[in-house]
């Protein structure tokens, strides 16, 4: 059959785009509330993915949405929010998401403004807007004040259909003295509590150290997640406590990142989950001895190992329903004061009979520094693993612990343990991801010199190679894949999860490795 071009295309451009415009929303930016933007960007996505179906289209298209990518931002005020919720009770229905922080506009206050918001707080009650409101004036950035949060609560309390909710944890909220809301829709939550300068700022600027950590304490929240019984996932960010047990009965995904708790902490905030809790992720943000930065504020920190985090989530019953396990942890101070009789790294995850996919770090499993006998170390990963595992991951992997992986591998090739195990994937520490880039290239070059004349102390410089750290990590990779497994070990590290861009430079420099600084370390850095 003869091909036929696609009618549509035949048109001027013109009406091909008048044709884009029919398929979007009728509401423009500056978006009013959440829903009017988050429509908008699924039409223009949807819009965007049904033009790669033709190359013409997409020409067409493309030319169609640069013109609204400018104008297509994220940017809603506090103030005009708020007016619009309650002046249009059909917007506040269809509102299902609130993320506002207080790094947001306040915007600019109307005539009728005081009105409108006074008789919406005394409903809540809160004390009335009029009375601080002109103190909010256009442009002003909303700070951590009790005003500010007094408009967010007033906001939240008129959307009647909320399902996601993001909201920041600051010293002035950990005093606020509300009733807790109904929020029956609520699904998701997230809290984000202070960032490391933030912290050190409050800790200066206050006169009481517990002053200064209640915008790190996720206790506060209890009560909002005891108001919000159909909640099934909730995150947290930059959090060092939870003092007070919280209630995600129904939770089915907890996300702690950029945080740093202890063993207590965890059981206050997974104590009261339930059989529906399907995935647990913890990633810390304790990195100052890690990149070996100078800590002000770290020097007693003190986080759970993986014995505290099975204990947690052997307390919320979790044992038959958990699926996807994830832990970086990358350094712990506790530990050094541990005498070496009292194991902190002896436990298993194989009461975990449903439990799919692990992903840890070294420092959960073993530190350099810790001694411990050699034919327990070696089936280390054997005996912590459940037989149900399908996938699991391992970073900061240092030098001393790849014979404990040659041993995995080992077991898993001659197909004596977990049979359903299909992916594999290692991570280097940055010393080891040096050390392999330094063999590979005396490997690829034989003549590149591993002595050198006339160094710095003109007696002669060795450089530090060591040639079986190549051959292990390629005998990992080939018993692996005779089992069976899919399997991935790069030389390279896993990056930091972390907001700090020196932390971020210092891990990738540590990992450095060229012919400049080949017998001196620090030529490069």
């Amino acid at each position: 059959m003869a091909e036929t071009s696609l009618a549509i295309l035949d048109f001027p451009a013109e009406i091909i785009h008048e044709v884009c415009e029919c398929l979007l929303p009728n509401v423009s930016p500056p978006y009013l509330i959440y829903r009017d933007y988050e429509d908008a960007h699924s039409a223009f996505s949807n819009l965007a993915r049904l033009a790669r179906t033709c190359k013409t289209l997409e020409r067409h298209v493309s030319m169609f949405l640069w013109k609204y990518k400018s104008g297509h931002v994220y940017n809603i005020d506090l103030i005009p929010y708020i007016r619009t919720i309650l002046k249009i009770p059909e917007a506040a229905k269809r509102e299902t998401t609130f993320n506002m922080c207080p790094s947001s506009y306040t915007g600019p206050v109307e005539a009728g403004d005081a009105q409108i918001f006074d008789a919406a707080a005394e409903r809540l009650g809160l004390e009335p807007p009029s009375s601080y409101m002109l103190q909010l004036f256009s442009g002003q950035r909303g700070s951590l004040s009790q005003r500010y949060l007094d408009l967010i609560y007033l906001a939240i309390g008129n959307l009647p259909n909320l399902t996601s909710l993001s909201v920041y944890l600051a010293p002035p909220f950990a005093r606020v003295r509300y009733q807790p809301l109904q929020m029956p829709s609520l699904k998701r939550m997230k809290v984000f509590g202070q960032t490391r300068d933030e912290f050190l700022e409050y800790i200066w600027m206050s006169d009481s150290w517990t002053w200064s950590t209640d915008g790190r304490d996720l206790g506060h929240f209890a009560q909002y997640t005891r108001s919000a019984p159909n909640l099934e996932g909730f995150e947290a960010e930059h959090v060092g406590a939870c003092r007070k047990p919280l209630e995600l009965r129904q939770a089915r995904k907890i996300r702690i990142s950029k945080s740093s708790l202890r063993g207590e902490d965890l059981k206050n905030i997974v104590g009261n989950c339930s059989s529906h809790l399907k995935s647990f992720v913890y990633r810390t943000g304790s990195y100052e001895s890690y990149v070996k930065s100078n800590a002000r504020w770290d020097w007693n920190h003190k986080e759970a190992s993986l014995k505290e985090f099975v204990d947690a989530l052997l307390v919320a019953k979790a044992d038959d329903s958990l699926r996807i396990l994830e832990i970086d942890i990358r350094e712990n101070k506790q530990l050094y004061e541990i005498p070496p009789h009292d194991n902190p790294f002896k436990t298993d995850l194989k009461g975990f009979k449903s439990l799919r996919t692990v992903r840890l770090t070294q420092q959960t499993l073993m530190y350099n520094w810790y001694k411990q006998p050699l034919d327990t170390d070696r089936i280390r990963l054997i005996n912590l693993l459940p037989s149900s595992i399908e996938s699991f991951s391992l970073s900061d992997i240092t030098t001393k612990f790849l014979p404990y992986l040659v041993a995995f591998a080992e077991h898993i090739e001659a197909g004596k343990g977990l049979p359903n195990l299909k992916k594999v994937r290692l991570r280097p520490d940055p010393c080891l991801a040096r050390q392999l880039k330094h063999a590979k290239a005396h490997r690829d070059d034989p003549k590149l010199e591993t002595y050198r004349e006339n160094g710095y102390d003109d007696k002669g410089k060795f450089c530090d190679l060591d040639e079986s750290l190549l051959s292990q990590r390629e005998l990992v990779i080939s018993l692996f894949t005779k089992a069976g497994v899919r399997v991935k070990f790069p030389s390279e590290v896993y990056v930091l999860c972390t907001d700090v861009k020196k932390h971020l430079e210092r891990q990738q420099s540590s990992q450095h490795w060229c012919t400049r600084c080949h017998h001196e370390s620090y030529v490069c850095k």
